[in-house]
């Protein structure tokens, strides 16, 4: 067996008597099959768990909602009033309200599970800050007029080649 074949490192015996247990060995009290996410997985849904789970879903959208709003109207009102153009201050307000849901969710995947709740609140933030920063580019797009019409590159003089 393979359980009983030496360990070159003694320190790893421990390790290899739960990845590879021995025959006949009990498995009550042990840490397999693994806990937590796997097991809740296989359970059936509890009655009224999905009205739980879409109030909890929108328990995690309303600060993302107010979070990506606040910032990206703070960064493009601060942008308008010190006169930045346009064409910086509009991916200015979208990069200022934007979020690394994406990276998150792999994270919390990796380290608490498909079914945890930090991997529904990492998807919950996807899912609601793609059509909350198409409305901000859309907003953007509505007050283009509130900035000044950019130069037009003839307006800003001859250009000259640097020396050599």
């Amino acid at each position: 067996m393979i359980a009983d074949v030496p360990s070159p490192d003694p320190t790893l015996a421990p390790v290899r008597q739960l990845v590879f247990p021995a025959a006949g060995s009990p498995r009550r009290g042990s840490a397999w099959p693994p806990r937590g996410s796997q097991r809740a997985a296989s359970r059936p849904p509890r009655k009224g768990s999905a009205y739980r789970t879409a109030f909890h879903v929108v328990l995690i959208a309303i600060p993302i909602l107010i979070q990506v709003y606040f910032n990206s109207g703070l960064a493009y009102g601060l942008m308008k009033l010190f006169r930045v153009p346009y064409g910086v201050a509009a991916p200015g307000a979208l990069i200022g309200a934007s979020n690394f849901f994406e990276l998150a969710v792999a994270t919390a995947i990796a380290l608490y599970g498909p079914a945890s709740g930090a991997a529904l609140a990492t998807v919950v933030g996807v899912l609601v800050e793609v059509p909350v920063m198409l409305s901000v580019c859309r907003f953007c797009v509505a007050t283009r007029g509130w900035f000044e019409p950019a130069a037009a590159a003839s307006d800003l003089g001859p250009v000259s080649s640097p020396e050599a």
